[in-house]
């Protein structure tokens, strides 16, 4: 055979490459865990020579472990929605050999769906704006999302992993017209967070502009529709429940006022309360303003800057932290940081910004992580970070 035959014989190998979206996730979830990983070091140091206790389940996610542990058996258990210990129970099960669960298992289960709903959520929204702007900039949006501080909370048994991830996939289902994607994460969005009908508000307002000024496609109009639905789906399936189990479909709301002090304010009077406050503040009353303010200046730029649904949906979200503040705690604004966590288009509206100014966002990275990395500390070591 000749030395042709024998090239021409020999099997050719395949060469495969991953998505670009896929290595700028893969790569930003692979950093924050061992970024998370020497924040919890730190924090074992700092406990063992303290004497302090040292935990995971800290705060909502002792609520979540019980309410997958027992069901809503509390007046208060109502305030959490039903997806995440739905899937901790499932889980916890399965880890448990099918027997009962115990909190460790359950807590495992919880730690392990938030890890992989962060990494759907950087892929997700590294593929969304690579789809609509760059890969460049989809690489700047992942990073700065990484970096925030209240990103730390992706790491958490909480709902914040599992919701971003929802959100990003409806927009991404919607932009690609898998319209099947966007009814499932649609519909889990409505299952996992009282705000989640904001997706389909978003959508709705943009829909409704299109057709105003007749720039619609009408091909895709029963898909957007049908999309628009779904997060309402959800929350309505959560109300029914509650209407069955507890005779008022609303007691997510009203457990909000009732046990966690949350009271209806106008936005600028939330904002005079939060400027009262700084002059006697909470650990984190100053971190809570100053993202608000910087927030509210995004939405505004998003609105102006991008598609409207996203602005809309961010501005939604600053809307509801201003709207429901707690004016008998120290911070008035309890967590809000982490409730604008979910406004993707921000640190998208961001990245626009600093992709042609690297020093700008190395200073943002540089600033974020270490500040993550003493809210963690300050979380397992139960401070007040919630």
């Amino acid at each position: 055979m000749t030395l042709a035959a024998r090239a021409l014989a020999r099997p050719r190998r395949v060469a495969v490459s991953m998505p670009l979206w896929l290595r700028t996730g893969a790569a930003a979830w692979i950093a924050t865990r061992l970024a998370i990983a020497g924040s919890l070091a730190g924090a074992h140091l700092i406990a063992a020579y303290t004497h302090r206790p040292l935990g995971l389940d800290r705060w909502d996610t002792q609520w979540y472990i019980a309410i997958a542990s027992h069901g809503y058996a509390s007046a208060a258990s109502p305030n959490f929605f039903p997806l995440l210990p739905m899937l901790e129970a499932g889980i916890g099960r399965v880890l448990a050999g099918g027997a009962d669960p115990s909190q460790t298992d359950l807590l495992a289960a919880g730690l392990g769906v938030s890890a992989v709903a962060t990494l759907v959520a950087f892929c997700a929204l590294a593929a969304l704006v690579e789809l609509e702007a760059d890969a460049q900039t989809a690489a700047s949006a992942v990073r700065l999302l990484a970096a925030y501080p209240l990103a730390m909370f992706l790491a958490a048994a909480y709902t914040d992993g599992p919701f971003l991830a929802a959100a990003l996939l409806y927009f991404l289902g919607v932009r690609t017209r898998r319209w099947w994607l966007a009814v499932a994460a649609g519909i889990a969005a409505g299952l996992l967070r009282p705000v989640a009908p904001l997706l389909g508000i978003a959508l709705l307002v943009e829909l409704a502009v299109e057709i105003a000024w007749r720039r619609t496609d009408r091909a895709a109009l029963r898909g957007r529709l049908v999309a628009i639905a779904a997060p309402l789906s959800g929350t309505g399936l959560y109300a029914g429940f509650l209407w069955w189990r507890f005779g008022d479909p609303l007691l997510f709301v009203h457990t909000q006022a009732r046990y966690w002090h949350h009271v209806m304010s106008a936005p600028w009077q939330t904002v005079a309360m939060m400027l009262e406050r700084l002059s006697h503040p909470g650990v984190t009353s100053a971190l809570d303003f100053g993202l608000v303010i910087a927030f509210a200046a995004l939405a505004v730029a998003v609105l102006a800057r991008m598609r409207l649904a996203y602005g809309v949906l961010t501005a939604g979200l600053v809307l509801a932290v201003l709207v429901s503040p707690v004016p008998s705690d120290k911070d008035a604004v309890q967590s809000a940081g982490r409730y604008l966590l979910a406004a993707f288009p921000a640190f998208w509206m961001l990245a626009r910004w600093v992709v042609r100014r690297p020093w700008l966002e190395f200073a943002l990275v540089a600033a974020g992580f270490p500040l993550q990395a003493a809210l963690v500390v300050l979380f397992v070591l139960g401070g007040p970070i919630y």
